[in-house]
């Protein structure tokens, strides 16, 4: 009987892992210690892989991804997440940048406080993300406007 418990929790735990979400700020990414307003939200925040490195983008494919997704095409002096910057500044919102020296993705949701839902491409691992984030230390620029 106890045995038979024992296996019941430990399936249990494997099946709450594997749902997890993630959550990245500028320290990286972590699939632990999930922020209780993320926690809120799990079942419309997603952490689930949705591609991985297309065609034609540079080994750090950040910029390339988010140049695939919001135009459709790579554009290659967005492959730099840096150059991101150079766009007009603006207030989060849907399909808007998040920059930085270093990263680069795209608001797609707001959550709550600086917590987004983003397309997050190269977001570790070598795949592109649809997963929970903060914007706090990123550059809210829209690229559009240039």
């Amino acid at each position: 009987m106890l045995r038979s418990i024992a296996v019941v929790v430990i399936l249990l735990s494997a099946v709450s892992v594997s749902n997890a979400t993630i959550i990245c700020n500028d320290r990286g990414c972590s699939d632990t210690g999930v922020s209780q307003a993320a926690s809120r939200v799990r079942g419309a925040v997603s952490g689930a892989v949705i591609g991985h490195r297309p065609a034609g983008c540079p080994r750090r494919w950040c910029g390339c991804g988010a140049s695939l997704h919001l135009f459709g095409k790579v554009i290659p002096r967005l492959n730099l997440a840096a150059n991101w910057l150079a766009f007009p500044r603006t207030a989060p919102a849907p399909n808007m940048a998040a920059a930085r020296r270093g990263h680069v993705f795209v608001l797609k949701q707001h959550i709550q406080g600086d917590l987004w839902q983003v397309y997050d491409a190269n977001s570790g691992g070598g795949k592109a993300r649809m997963h929970a984030r903060s914007i706090r230390g990123f550059t809210i620029v829209n690229p559009r406007a240039a």
